[in-house]
């Protein structure tokens, strides 16, 4: 996949890791929001040909204003989908062992719960 046919840049959330995926895509990039409310508001006003958001949050936000819905299109597929791990420290884990096996069977029991692959279906 590569941009092309942009007149202008690709708006997302200052900081956001899709960042150098746009760019390295051949995307101008515009990063200086600090949220995904501000770059529709900039998509919508013509400053942007079109924003880079995370998936879950966009549709959600578009739900809520379906007035702005209507008016914008998805593309698939993702730019990029990545998995986020919680990492511990080892002197946290060595000072609190129960904790740190809390964390990570609470974790596993989140990844494997039917709201959680319900919320990933919800991607889609």
């Amino acid at each position: 996949m590569a941009f092309s046919h942009l007149s202008k840049a690709i708006g997302t959330t200052r900081g956001f890791s899709v960042i150098a995926d746009l760019k390295r895509l051949g995307a101008e990039v515009s990063d200086e929001s600090d949220s995904m409310r501000t770059d529709f508001d900039n998509l919508l006003l013509g400053r942007l040909d079109g924003i880079a958001a995370l998936a879950l949050n966009a549709k959600i936000y578009l739900k809520e204003r379906p007035d702005i819905a209507e008016q914008v299109v998805r593309l698939d597929p993702p730019i990029a989908t990545k998995d986020y791990y919680l990492l511990l420290s080892h002197s946290f884990v060595t000072a609190n062992p129960n904790a740190a096996e809390a964390f990570w069977n609470a974790v596993a029991a989140a990844r494997e719960s039917p709201e959680f692959k319900y919320t990933l279906r919800d991607r889609e």
